[in-house]
This record gives structure tokens, C-alpha cells and sequence, in this order.
């Protein structure tokens, strides 16, 4: 019922809808005329009235009761209302078009009563309208007759197959129904034909039911060894469980001696490099002083070169004063001759010569001189830069020897590590020792909880058969009533 009520909402709101959307259509067509100038206020206001009019009174009806079956009503003589107007006061002949619409949306119904109804409305307001383009307006040409002609039989032509189709709907829509009924019938006598079988399972039911319980007096004494294999069962598993504890503690053991000898390679690794690195700095310590003596040498023979250069500048410096002496001397003579002679003074051309000469060497030994300062600047430097290269290296070898005794001391810690890390590997191999042991215990209480539960298996093989009889018979009552489901299968399948 509900599914029903739901249609009829649906096709009332669809109704309403292409309704609607027609005379929006129309309204809108209209207002572009007046817009043009075509046609009046008032006549537009007359459009829209008698179209909105019975629209809104429709609406209103549907909102009062989706279900009401008059709106088809309202839809088709509310709008044959608006079309009679615009068809009868237009200025054009294809106004009747407007009438395909709503024919359409009405459609939805499948009521033939009603588009019988609508037809011969329409096409007596068609023909209405050709009567008064007619007899009124005098529009009797052929082009003027063609048209009338083309407008009654296609509005004539549209309402009489819309008809039809919706008597054909009709039709079918009964036809699905008596079907349905039939279908019904069938149903029925179908179910008679499950009744009759069922009782037929009821019966077989009973039987398999009898069966079901001598089978279950058998499977008390099965339960009886099935739980004595369980309590067995139950003991077996505890000892796996223990056993499985124990291999589990072995596992973890092992992991642990495998992650001690890991340490102790790590640790012999890491030695074996310290002491490569610790025979490097020996090797760049021996180089340092062999350096050191090297920069040591350096300095002896820049202090010899030194002290050498410091020896000629002496003796230059002797020469240079011996010069400045005789100089002075011999310029005291020319002096005191040049006095005495007068004229004759020329002769002391001689002894200005000499002087020259003085001057000169003089000048050759202050040459001399600068070369040699300059020499023992450059000595000067070559001390000082190996002063600086004796500091360098001692701080070289203190670091080395730090870095040295840090590398050996680190050496020494991961000795100590070493041996604690073999005595725990010793003490974890005594204790998969003691777990060895107490495996074998176990195996050898599984082994006879072995024996028990073989017995138990053998006691319940006997039960087993003598269930595997009742079973068979129970089979053959399956059967029967596979027979019964068969037939039952075969009348559903003719429906």
C-alpha cells in the first residue's frame, strides 16, 4: 500500500510540475509580446490569471493530500481553460501547439476516460476557433483553409493516439494483473504441495531423531575416552609447554652467547686497531725526532755560520779602523807640507792619490760589511724559523705520547671487558647444560603419556564404528528426504 500511495505522490507531483513548467512557458512567451508592444496589459494580466489561478489551486490540493486523485482533473481542464483563451484570441495559427504539452504530461496517468475526455474538449475548442476565423474575421483563403485543416487533425490526430496508447497501457496493466493472479493461485497450490512434504519430513525427522539418540548413547562412552585422551593430551601439553619453555630459554641462551662472542670479536677488533694505531704514532714519534735532531743540526751550523760572519765583520772592521788611521795621518802630512812648500805644494798630488785610494777601500769594506750583515740576518732567520720547528715538533710528540697512552689504556679496559665477557659465556654454557638435562626428563614422560594415549585411540575406534553403523542409517534417511526435497524442487520448478 505504501509503494502505491508513493506512486500516486509521484505522478501528481510530476503532473504538477510539467503543469507548471508549461504555463511559466506560456507567461514568459506572452510577456515578450507585451515587451514588443503586441499586446496589452490587460490582456497579459488575463494570460497569467487564467493560468496561475487553477496552477495554485492544484498546489494547493496536493499539499492537502499528495494522493488526491482529482489533480489529473485540475491539470486538464485548469489548463484547457488558459489554452481555450490564447487559442481563441491569438493572432497566430500555431497557437494550438500549446495542447502537446499537457497531453504529454497527462499521459502519465494511463486514464483513457480522462484523454477521451480532454480530446473532445480540445478539438471542439480548435474547432470552435477555426469557426470564428471564419465567420468573424473572414479568413477564407486556401493557405488560411490549409491551416485550419493541419490544426484540428493534428490536435485530433495527437488526442486520438495519446488515447489509444493510454487504453493499450490499460490494457497491459490488466493483463500483468490477471497474471499475477495466476501466479498467486499457483503459489498456493504449491504451497499445498510443501505442507504435504513437510509432513512427509516431519516423519523422516522423527525417525532420523530416534537414530540421533541411539547414536548419542554410543557417544557417551566415546566422551568417556575422548576425555581421557584429553586429560593425556592436556599432561602432553603441559610437558611440551615445559619444553618448549626450556627450548626457548636455550634459544635465548644461545642468543646471548652469540651476542657475547659478537662483543668479543668487537672488543679484538677494536684492540687489534688500537695497536695499529698505536704502532703509527710510535712510527710518526720516531719521525718527529728524527726531525727534531735534523732542526738541531740546522741550528749548529746557522751558530757556526753566524759566529763566522761575526769573526770577518771584526777584522773588516780592524782593517777599516787601521784605514781610518792612516788617513787621518796622512792628511795631517799634506797638511804640514803643503804649509812648507808653498808652490811646491803639487807634489802632495801624491799623497791626495793615496788618500783617494784609502777612500776607496774603504768604501769596498763597508760593501763588504753590508754583504756580511746581511748574511747574518739570513743566519739570524734560519735560527729562529728551527727555534720554531723545535716547538712544533716537541708538541707533536706530547700529543702523541697522550694519544698513545690513552689508546693503550682503552687497550686495557676492553681486556677487562674480555674476561668478564668469558666467564658469562661460561656461566650461560652451564646453564643449557642443566636444560639438557631436564629435556631429556620430559622427553621421557611424553614417551608413556605415548603409550596411554594409544590405548585410549584404540577404545575409541571401536566407538567410532559402531557410530559409523548409526551413521549410515541416518545416510539412508538423509536420502529419503532428499527424495521428498526433489519432488518438492520438481512442482516449484513448473511454476
Amino acid at each position: 500500500m505504501k509503494n502505491e500511495v508513493s506512486e500516486q505522490t509521484k505522478i501528481n507531483r510530476f503532473a504538477l510540475f510539467g503543469w507548471s513548467i508549461t504555463v511559466a512557458v506560456i507567461v514568459v512567451a506572452y510577456l515578450l509580446e507585451v515587451i514588443k508592444g503586441q499586446r496589452t496589459i490587460g490582456y497579459y494580466s488575463m494570460v497569467v490569471l487564467l493560468g496561475v489561478l487553477p496552477l495554485l489551486i492544484g498546489w494547493f490540493i496536493y499539499r492537502k493530500d499528495q494522493e488526491n486523485r482529482t489533480i489529473r482533473y485540475w491539470c486538464a481542464y485548469g489548463y484547457s481553460v488558459l489554452y481555450a483563451y490564447v487559442l481563441l484570441t491569438g493572432d497566430t495559427i500555431l497557437t494550438f501547439v500549446f495542447i502537446f504539452p499537457m497531453i504529454a504530461v497527462l499521459l502519465i496517468y494511463s486514464d483513457p476516460t480522462l484523454l477521451r475526455n480532454l480530446a473532445i474538449l480540445n478539438v471542439v475548442i480548435n474547432l470552435l476557433h477555426v469557426v470564428i476565423k471564419v465567420m468573424i474575421f473572414g479568413m477564407r483563403s486556401e493557405d488560411n483553409i490549409a491551416d485550419y485543416e493541419i490544426e484540428v487533425f493534428s490536435v485530433l490526430l495527437v488526442l486520438v493516439i495519446s488515447y489509444l496508447a493510454s487504453s493499450l497501457l490499460g490494457e497491459m496493466n490488466r493483463n500483468r494483473l490477471e497474471t499475477i493472479q495466476k501466479q498467486s493461485r499457483r503459489q498456493e497450490e504449491v504451497l499445498t504441495s510443501v505442507l504435504d512434504a513437510t509432513e512427509v519430513l516431519n516423519e523422516r525427522v522423527s525417525h532420523i531423531d530416534q537414530r540421533a539418540k541411539d547414536i548419542e548413547q554410543q557417544s557417551v562412552s566415546a566422551q568417556v575416552s575422548i576425555e581421557e585422551i584429553a586429560t593425556g593430551t592436556a599432561d602432553v601439553a603441559d610437558n611440551v609447554q615445559q619444553q618448549l619453555s626450556m627450548s626457548n630459554g636455550i634459544s635465548d641462551e644461545l642468543e646471548s652467547l652469540t651476542q657475547i662472542s659478537q662483543d668479543i670479536h668487537n672488543k679484538f677488533y677494536e684492540t687489534h686497531q688500537m695497536s695499529q694505531d698505536g704502532m703509527q704514532n710510535v712510527e710518526n714519534l720516531s719521525e718527529s725526532t728524527r726531525l727534531v735532531a735534523q732542526s738541531k743540526d740546522e741550528v749548529s751550523t746557522a751558530t757556526e755560520t753566524l759566529v763566522s760572519s761575526l769573526r770577518e765583520a771584526q777584522e773588516i772592521l780592524s782593517l777599516i779602523r787601521s784605514i781610518t788611521d792612516q788617513t787621518n795621518l796622512l792628511s795631517l802630512n799634506a797638511s804640514i807640507e803643503a804649509a812648507r812648500a808653498g808652490e811646491q805644494g803639487k807634489g802632495f798630488a801624491v799623497v791626495a792619490g793615496e788618500i783617494q785610494k784609502l777612500s776607496g777601500d774603504t768604501g769596498d769594506a763597508t760593501d763588504k760589511i753590508s754583504e756580511i750583515l746581511e748574511a747574518i740576518a739570513v743566519a739570524a732567520k734560519n735560527v729562529n724559523s728551527a727555534v720554531a720547528n723545535l716547538d712544533e715538533v716537541s708538541n707533536r710528540q706530547n700529543e702523541l705520547v697522550e694519544k698513545t697512552d690513552e689508546q693503550f689504556r682503552v687497550i686495557d679496559g676492553n681486556i677487562s671487558d674480555m674476561t668478564d665477557a668469558l666467564e658469562r659465556q661460561s656461566n650461560f654454557l652451564t646453564m643449557i647444560n642443566e636444560n639438557n638435562v631436564k629435556i631429556a626428563g620430559s622427553i621421557s614422560n611424553t614417551s608413556a603419556y605415548t603409550q596411554e594415549l594409544t590405548a585410549s585411540s584404540e577404545n575409541t575406534m571401536n566407538m567410532t564404528k559402531e557410530s559409523l553403523e548409526g551413521t549410515k542409517a541416518m545416510t539412508k534417511s538423509l536420502n529419503e528426504i532428499l527424495q521428498e526435497l526433489q519432488k518438492l524442487q520438481e512442482i516449484t520448478n513448473q511454476d
